[in-house]
């Protein structure tokens, strides 16, 4: 559990770098170091809490990040406020945004093995947290850092809608899906929506990552139109060498009825991802120590639970990075959760992590 620290200076436990990692419209976030334990090194986002605008968002997003917790979903572990400052000490994601890491290529597409791993750790992500009944509504390039381990950040126009639709836009205009254009209450339409409104973003994704360019254009009267007739172009030279297994995912996320629209358990299923796997060996001694250690873990209560917590806010990032490997290893249907029979069936021989690694990129 992220303890909140209210009236207590961020400095006297962590030390911020004066570069910026990143920027928006709701704060900025720097890269630090725990003083205690100079190894360890985290994100902080700083947000000034200057409206009740501001502290609505600002609470909606500790919210979610308090009640998330897998290995592609950037992890929250504490949060600081203090003189109209809200900080939020979070894991150090040392990736980049999506276009970011293309031109990093020198590339204007990614190969299809490298896609298909950065977006079924995406799928995973959703897939549990739609079980939780948290939308992200903001799913785009810059709101997931790559490569290797992909880790979605930035839930602050995240929405837990339980059993509820949403009404209220909220995302980018490029990455939302029709319906939720038309939530904008600008259109005067005021329709509700429901999480499919995530894969239509991740079909935008799939999209950007194969062809380079975005799937729709123009004005937001005009992309609504195309949106809502799925208009978009599949045809030239890229898409002739472009799987049918990727055009039909894509085929299957872009539809303008979310009814018809695949779910991430769908995504993970699809040939596009069963067939794209890649693996790296973890050693069988610390897969075995896992093991135990997750059958000790479930048959502990709640103070446990904690206190576990708190351990894992000291781990360094390559130790949390070790962790995930083994998890996703382990979580054999990729929904985010390790289920008994996932823990029973495995042995630690059998363990072998999927990574999206640079290696896979198609020339």
């Amino acid at each position: 559990m992220a303890p909140s620290r209210v009236d207590k200076d961020i400095t006297a436990n962590y030390q911020l770098e004066n570069l910026e990692l990143a920027t928006g419209g709701f704060g900025k976030v720097f890269r630090a170091t725990d003083r205690k334990h100079p190894e360890r090194r985290v994100a902080i986002k700083s947000m000034l809490l200057a409206s009740q605008r501001h502290h609505q968002i600002s609470e909606n997003e500790e919210k979610l990040m308090k009640s998330l917790d897998h290995p592609n979903i950037c992890k929250l572990f504490e949060t600081y406020q203090r003189n109209g400052l809200k900080y939020y000490v979070m894991e150090l994601c040392e990736g980049k945004d999506l276009f970011d890491y293309m031109f990093s290529l020198d590339s204007p597409r990614l190969g299809e093995r490298m896609a298909a791993g950065i977006i079924q750790q995406l799928a995973s992500a959703l897939h549990y947290a739609h079980d939780k009944g948290i939308a992200h509504r903001d799913a785009q390039n810059d709101k997931e850092t790559y490569p290797h381990r992909v880790q979605v950040i930035d839930w602050g126009v995240g929405h837990n809608f339980g059993a509820s639709r949403m009404r209220h836009f909220a995302g980018t205009v490029k990455y939302c899906a029709p319906e939720v254009m038309e939530a904008d209450n600008l259109s005067r339409c005021f329709s509700s929506y429901t999480a499919a409104c995530d894969m239509w973003s991740v079909g935008v994704l799939i999209y950007v990552m194969l062809a380079g360019n975005l799937p729709f254009h123009g004005g937001q009267k005009d992309l609504l139109k195309k949106m809502k007739k799925e208009q978009y172009s599949m045809a030239g030279q890229v898409w002739q060498s472009t799987s049918r297994d990727a055009q039909d995912l894509i085929k299957g996320l872009l539809k303008a009825d979310p009814t018809m629209r695949l779910r991430p358990k769908d995504v993970l299923q699809h040939a596009w991802i069963t067939h794209s796997h890649r693996y790296s060996e973890v050693s069988a001694p610390v897969a075995q120590q896992v093991l135990s250690n997750m059958k000790t873990f479930s048959e502990l209560g709640h103070f446990y639970s904690i206190c576990v917590a708190a351990v894992v806010r000291q781990l360094s990032s390559k130790q949390l990075q070790e962790v995930h490997c083994i998890f996703c290893s382990l979580d054999r249907d990729g929904n985010g959760v390790l289920s008994i029979d996932e823990a029973e069936e495995t042995q630690p021989s059998q363990i072998r992590p999927r990574i999206a690694g640079s290696d896979m990129v198609d020339k």
